[in-house]
Parts: C-alpha cells; structure tokens; sequence
C-alpha cells in the first residue's frame, strides 16, 4: 500500500499554499521553488528555497518547504535537518512534526516516527492524513489494531477519505478478515469508481472466499481501466491457476511478463508443467533462475519437471541445490527423497526422508512415503509402522490407509489388508485403486466374486485404467468365467 503517494499529495499541498506566507523578496524565490518543484525538478526547487532562507533565516515554513523538495529528492538525511530546523524555530509546529515523522518512517526509523506523528496529532488533532500517515507506520511494524484504529480516525474525520479505506481494508485482509476488507474496498470503489488498486485487491479478497467469477471481474476491471497495470493480470493469472484454467492464466502471466511483472515467469512454468508443456515449463524456471538465482522454490520447480520428463540427473541437482540454498527445508529433502526412490535408490530415499521428518515431525506424508519406499524394499513392518504414523497424524488420511492395506497384503496378513482398503474407500468412495487393491486380496484369498466385485467397482470409477481389465480377467478366469475373462484381457490391449 502506497502510503507514500498520499504523503507526496499533502507536500503538493504544502507547496500550493507557500506564496502566502513569505515576505515580498523571499516570495519570489518560493514562486519558482514551486514551479520547478510542480515540475519535478526538485534540484532548482531547493536552490530557490536556500536564496529565501537566505533572505528570511528564520522562517520555519521555508526551512519545511526545503525539507519536503529534499525528500522528494530522496535526500532523507537534509530533509530531517530542515524539519528539524522547522521545529527549534517554531516549538509547536504540528506541521513540521508531521513532515518529520514522514521521514523517519522512510529511513525505517519507525519509533521516532510515531512519535513525531503522535506530537502533531497532540497538537492539531484533526489531521486526517497524520492519522493515515501513523496509521500507516502502525502497519509496517505489524501493530495491525493501532493501524486499524488510525485509519477509523481518519475517517472519523474525513467520511469520503477513499484512502483510508483503501488502506483499512488492506489491513483487514492481512489478518484474514475479508469480509471487513471487501467492505472497504467497495466503500472505496464507491468514492472512486476508477480505483485500479482497489479493485485489484477486492479481487484478492474475493479470490480468497472462492468467488472466483466476482474476482475476476474485479481483475478484468482493473485491466479495463488501466491496461498497462502488470500486477492485474499476474493476479488474474494466479486466480485462474487455481481454478485450473491454465491456458488462460499462462496468457494473463506472459501479459504480466511483457508489462515487467518478472515473478510471472515462474508461475507460468508451474502452469505449463500443469498441461504437460515441460519444455516451455524449464524454459520458464530456467528464466526465473537467471534472474534470481539463489531461490529455493525455482529449483524444487524445475527439478521436479525434469523428474516429470524422465531426466532424473537433472532433477537431482536442482533438488540437491533447493537443499543446499535452504538446508532446514524438510519439503527439500521430501522432494530427493521421492526422485531417489523413484530412481530405485531406497537407503537414500530413506536418509531424506528420515531428516524430513525431523524437521518436520508432524507431517503425514513424510510418512507416507517413507512406508512406500520400506515397502518397495520388502520391510514390511517398518511400511505398517510409517503408515500408522501417518495415519495417527491425520486419521481421514485415506492414500495411508490404502498403503498400509498394500503392505499388509504384501506380508500376506489378508484380514488387516481387506480392513484397511474398506477404510480408505469409506473415506473416499471414489478411490478406485483401492476397490482394485482389494480385489487383489480377495482373488489370492479365491474369494473370486468378492474380488470381481471390488474390479467392478475400480473400472466403474476408472474405465480408462487398462490394468484394471487385467486384474479382472485374472479373477474372471480362475473362477472359470472364461469368455469374460477374455474380453477383459481384450479391452485391457
């Protein structure tokens, strides 16, 4: 949120109203302090200052006036002399403590900050801005009631103060109270329908209470007043992203990308990973790494893409380098401990994702996998160990169950498979893997209908799944149910 922008509007100000304070002779220099500072030219506007001083050294409005080009200027350090100047001429200066404040809070000196806005507010306590301004300095040091409280009193006030609505509804939607933030953005939309950031940040609002087609009319809108404005279509993108519209949303990133939105490039990786484009995608996180090199999510992305494509030595070195960049990242050593089981390198699977797990102890899918990798090395009850963990972490956790099913079946304990597959479907009556698991234990257990059953049921849900039609007709055919049997084989090829 730009409070700044705000603070150059009330320096403008400060500006407009100078040619009625000075004496003749200093005057004119302000006259053209002012026209140069109207044109940007602050460098002028500060040597015209300096002559009025010249001219009258004891006039606090002058020194102030310099103070606000100086900072315009972005020399924060002369500013703060000039208000302070300011301040020993004139002790009671609400104006100057204000100024002042504002160039604390840019030099990241935020308690000095506050406490200048604090000693204006005492002395002009009617200020709508110096509450926008404290308020504002509230929020960068996260105070978010204090904040909140200032941009009321700010409209208290001043009840057509968009800004401070805008900027109110920015807090609300920092601690998650969307509701309250929509409402000041259509209070603010309401004051100023050509808005664009209001707009873009309703949207997110929005977006987050999963009114997608409402948030992406505010994007639209945004776009439509403002179509060089980057950060509406990386936002529309993302929003699309998660609605899996990937198409779109990789237009909406690469319309980002053309306006200067750099951050466009990785996303549009993820969403061209999303509809099987790897080339583009790496393309994509290859560019994102070029400009920021030492990101660990960048290379977790492409090492993952290349994992998906098959080049596993490429994706081991970019998931060894996530984990070199951020050694405390358990998704790191989850992530090359899944490429090294894939790859068939079980111990090293193990060993990442054994250290996953003590960075990250209460999470359920370093388990998971864990028990897959003990499972594909026959270490069955270590798998039943790992899986039960999962499972005690987050009991719907219904992949767990369908794997402890599978490593039960291994060990061949039927009774606690069947049960653990019956629990996985009761938790997910769409889970055609585990109608298909079950039937396995059923055909081995020459509970053949039982098994055909549980294939009926796993084809039903996944009638494209061609090793479904095999491990029916295996069942079909050792209850001599021939024909079928080999129809299923059939459709299978």
């Amino acid at each position: 949120m730009n409070i700044k922008k705000n603070l150059f509007f009330f320096l403008i100000v400060i500006f407009s109203f100078a040619v009625f304070t000075q004496g003749q002779d200093a005057n004119e220099h302000i006259k053209r302090a002012k026209d140069f500072a109207n044109q940007k030219d602050y460098k002028k506007s500060i040597d015209e200052y300096s002559r009025a001083i010249q001219l009258e050294p004891d006039n606090a409005f002058t020194y102030l006036l310099r103070g606000a080009a100086y900072f315009l200027l972005g020399e924060t350090n002369e500013a703060l002399a000039d208000c302070t100047k300011a301040i020993q001429l004139k002790k009671d200066y609400a104006l100057a403590y204000q100024m002042r404040g504002s160039v604390f809070s840019a030099m990241v000196e935020y308690d000095k900050a506050v406490k200048d806005y604090t000693k204006s507010l005492e002395l002009n306590p009617e200020a709508p801005i110096c509450f926008l301004l404290r308020g504002g300095t509230f929020l960068v040091r996260k105070e978010f009631d204090k904040a909140i409280s200032d941009f009321s009193r700010a409209i208290a006030l001043k009840p057509d103060y968009k800004e401070a609505y805008y900027f109110r509804g920015g807090v609300y939607q920092g601690i998650k109270e969307i509701d309250l933030a929509i409402a000041d953005y259509t209070r603010t939309l309401e004051l100023d329908p050509n808005y664009v950031k209001a707009y873009i940040d309703r949207g997110n609002s929005l977006w987050k209470k999963k009114e997608f087609e409402k948030a992406k009319d505010d994007f639209s809108k945004a776009i439509e007043l403002d179509p060089s404005n980057a950060t509406a279509y990386y936002d529309r993108g993302c929003m699309l992203s998660e609605i899996k519209d990937y198409h779109n949303a990789i237009n909406d990133y690469t319309k980002a990308l053309d306006l200067g939105h750099k951050s466009g490039y990785n996303n549009r990786g993820n969403a061209y990973k999303k509809i099987g484009d790897l080339e583009k995608a790496i393309a994509d996180y290859d560019a994102a790494i070029r400009l920021t090199p030492n990101v660990p999510l960048y290379y977790s992305n492409r090492g993952n893409a290349y994992k998906k494509k098959g080049e596993r030595e490429k994706a081991l070195m970019d998931l060894t380098k996530v984990i070199e960049l951020e050694p405390k990242d358990a998704d790191g050593y989850f992530d090359r401990g899944d490429l090294y089981d894939d790859m068939g390198k079980y111990d090293m699977a193990i060993s990442d994702y054994s250290k996953a797990i003590s960075l990250q102890p209460s999470e359920k899918k370093h388990y998971n996998y864990r028990g897959i990798t003990y499972d594909n090395m026959k270490e069955y009850q270590k798998a039943i160990s790992d899986y039960s963990k999962a499972i005690a972490l987050s009991p719907t956790y219904s992949s767990a169950f369908n794997n402890r099913g599978n490593a039960h079946y291994h060990a061949r304990q039927y009774k606690e498979a069947v049960s653990d597959f019956l629990k996985a479907v009761e938790l997910d009556p769409k889970y055609a893997a585990a109608y298909c698991n079950m039937g396995k234990v059923y055909k081995d257990m020459e509970e053949y209908e039982k098994a055909i059953a549980n294939y009926d049921m796993a084809i039903s849900l996944a009638p494209e799944n061609a090793p479904y039609y095999v491990w029916r007709g295996i069942a079909l055919a050792s209850n001599r149910q021939y024909e079928k049997a080999f129809l299923d084989i059939e459709k299978a090829m």
